[in-house]
């Protein structure tokens, strides 16, 4: 599990807004998005995918949810899209100009699968290669091992938070040269604070009908020192860290679930717990 520590620690301190940027510098770390900038009818887009880095029986994984890879799916089957530039991005803030003609990683020949049901929201990539060996070589990358996740229910967390990159920090110019549009975009890695709440029995529109998912809500935070981050779209897949002080004052933080969704108007989310994903990931390797 990560150990780290923070001087004069108060009362709800994981909840500041001053400890939670000293906080996402530790968390970003495990934390990598995957982008893809293309043209769609000669106009320039570009997507950004949270997941993170996780490592499991001497297997290295990128792990996000199961509908984001869905979404990139559908995204490659559509004859108009003009992928021109597919890229892991390391945990700083990023400028992406995507007038790249080269393909650095080739998401059509990685190993991957999903599954979006009511017993997991799953997509997992398999690094392997040379695109391993560079994430590898960046030694500020950091993999969730099973010691961020083992005996979850010995542990007491104090606050919750979820880690990705939200569409509300990109920021993205078009440019029209001869040969072209391109798109240049910069983005941002937030850790939003989360407070764990009890599920709902039932629930007309569904939301709350997964049972022994992880249920939260995002608590307003700063995503530049004055303007308030409101949206966490793009956050999908992102992890959820459970974060606590031990008697010592060291900061101990463990995995406890995957982003699935929310609801925007008060600001509810639902993940998906990593014991599920741990149950399938065995399975799948006997």
């Amino acid at each position: 599990m990560g150990n780290e520590t923070l001087e004069d620690i108060p009362a709800d301190w994981w909840k500041s807004e001053i400890n939670a940027p000293k906080l996402n510098l530790w968390f970003k770390k495990h934390v990598i998005a995957l982008h893809i900038g293309y043209l769609l009818k000669d106009k320039p887009y570009n997507f950004y995918a949270s997941g993170f880095l996780f490592s499991y029986q001497k297997r290295f994984l990128w792990i996000t949810a199961g509908h984001v890879i869905q979404d990139i799916e559908k995204l490659f089957q559509n004859n108009e899209c003009d992928a021109k530039h597919i890229a892991w991005i390391d945990n700083n803030e990023i400028n992406i100009a995507s007038d790249c003609n080269t393909i650095p990683f080739d998401y059509s020949q990685t190993r991957k699968f999903y599954i979006d049901d009511k017993t997991m929201d799953l997509g997992v990539v398999r690094l392997e290669g040379l695109h391993l060996q560079t994430i590898l070589s960046n030694h500020s990358n950091k993999w969730f091992t099973e010691e961020n996740w083992r005996n979850n229910n010995l542990s007491n967390p104090e606050g919750f938070f979820l880690v990705g990159y939200p569409n509300e920090t990109k920021v993205c110019k078009n440019v029209k040269k001869s040969d072209g549009n391109y798109s240049i975009s910069k983005i941002s890695c937030i850790s939003n604070p989360v407070e764990r709440i009890a599920r709902k029995e039932s629930d007309e529109n569904e939301f709350w009908n997964y049972p022994d998912w992880f249920f939260g809500e995002a608590l307003p935070i700063t995503k530049d020192g004055c303007t308030k981050l409101n949206d966490i779209r793009g956050m999908s897949g992102g992890p959820i860290l459970g974060i606590e002080t031990t008697p010592d004052g060291k900061i101990i933080y463990r995995l406890f679930g995957i982003q699935s969704c929310w609801l925007p108007e008060s600001k509810i989310l639902r993940a998906t717990p990593i014991e599920n994903v741990i149950k399938l990931i065995d399975e799948a390797i006997k």
